[in-house]
């Protein structure tokens, strides 16, 4: 991933790319906090996942990103 964009190759605002996005999003954001609860491996990868979701939203994901899909994006925001 590049350091400016961690979403180069998401040029279009595809349903396939939508539903990667969410399911990145699902695996570095809600995955590991539920993994390991009372942990600090729990939020080892908030960091990624607010890139990525930040990066989603400059490209117009959330706009383009059904009601009950974008609220897993902006809590990972």
């Amino acid at each position: 991933m590049s350091d400016k964009n961690p979403l180069p190759f998401a040029k279009t605002q595809s349903r396939a790319m939508l539903l990667w996005v969410l399911a990145v999003l699902i695996v570095t954001d809600q995955l590991p906090c539920n993994m390991f609860r009372d942990n600090a491996l729990g939020f080892a990868t908030d960091k990624l996942a607010r890139r990525i979701a930040t990066a989603a939203i400059k490209v117009g994901f959330d706009l383009a990103t059904p009601a009950g899909k974008l609220m897993l994006t902006m809590l990972a925001a």
